[in-house]
């Protein structure tokens, strides 16, 4: 009878151990299975904050400075509400971005140096020039379900995002406006006059963009009209050049600049800026400027066959074109991530 009572009392004694164990054990797996979800909630959270700051970035970028009669104007304020309002248009565990709350929301412009990769803020600024960078900052608070067991109930994320609204670095859509392309050499500044002549001293050249030979019949179509586009150009791109100075193309480059002239006598284009080197008639593509032709001149005058004009003076923007190019006076309009 001792034997068949000390078997009973081992049996109770082993499941009261199994039944500890699986208690300790359910807990920890519980433990687990919530941090799974928490951790899961919270990443979902944060790559959607995140998502909406890139938005929020890009779209202040692209409204940071503004045409206003071809002339680039700063835009702070307007950059700053546009950039709330896509902010506020995000959806972060399926509520709202409430990005009008001080603390959610927050917004500078600045300098973005592309070659250090550092923003510098710079706040307010009526000058475009002092503004080419856009940061935005998201914060939220998540609530917990599980964590809160160990006395953690929500989690303050923060996301940040920085855009860059520089200087041309492609063309529009409808491409530049003439086959005629700026030596980086000859440019300096707004006051410089350019000159295409054949005394191997100009500083524009023709050129028939990826079309080869660059000669009268693959040039020529892009001066007659605007109804033959130009090819779209970015930098690096490799386009044949033509430093003749070809009589034809001047005649026909005189009647288009007398259909277009403003009433001031000038025609004011946007032109891609090259730089020659090896092989001889290839340029490749370093940025992009506008130039204001001031006077054709034809075959027949007293100084041969010349284009005249000057730089554009006053920084203007390339309605549709990327950022990313040097600072030859012709701001972007779309920006880029950049941080």
């Amino acid at each position: 009878m001792r034997f068949v009572t000390n078997i009973r009392r081992l049996i109770r004694e082993e499941r009261a151990s199994v039944a500890v164990l699986t208690a300790v054990f359910l807990t920890a797996l519980a433990g687990f299975v919530g941090a799974g979800v928490d951790l899961g909630m919270l990443y979902t959270a944060r790559s959607q904050l995140q998502s909406a700051a890139d938005s929020a970035a890009m779209a202040g970028a692209n409204n940071l400075v503004i045409s206003q009669g071809d002339i680039a104007v700063a835009n702070y304020y307007g950059a700053e509400s546009t950039s709330q309002q896509f902010a506020g248009q995000n959806e972060i565990l399926n509520q709202m971005f409430n990005s009008g709350d001080p603390s959610a929301f927050q917004f500078t412009a600045g300098l973005w140096d592309k070659d250090t990769g550092t923003f510098t803020s710079t706040g307010f600024s009526a000058n475009p020039d002092d503004l080419t960078g856009v940061r935005v900052t998201l914060n939220r608070s998540v609530g917990t379900n599980f964590a809160r067991i160990v006395g953690i109930s929500q989690v303050n994320l923060s996301a940040s995002s920085t855009a860059f609204l520089g200087w041309a670095g492609s063309t529009p859509k409808r491409g530049v406006d003439l086959p005629i392309a700026i030596h980086d050499d000859a440019y300096a500044d707004c006051t410089t006059i350019l000159r295409f002549n054949s005394e191997e001293t100009e500083s524009v050249t023709w050129t028939s963009f990826f079309d080869w030979p660059a000669n009268t019949n693959t040039i020529r179509p892009y001066i007659d009209c605007d109804c033959h586009a130009t090819p779209a150009l970015a930098l690096g791109d490799t386009i044949n050049l033509n430093n003749g100075v070809i009589a034809t193309l001047f005649q026909r480059l005189l009647l288009r600049f007398n259909q277009e002239k403003d009433p001031n006598g000038t025609w004011r284009v946007l032109l891609p800026v090259v730089h020659e080197g090896s092989p001889q008639n290839q340029g490749e593509v370093v940025g992009f400027a506008y130039f204001v032709i001031t006077e054709v001149r034809g075959p027949g005058g007293p100084d041969g066959k010349q284009l005249e004009g000057h730089m554009e003076c006053s920084t203007t923007i390339a309605e549709g074109a990327a950022t990313g190019g040097p600072d030859y006076g012709t701001r972007a309009s779309r920006s880029t991530l950049v941080q």
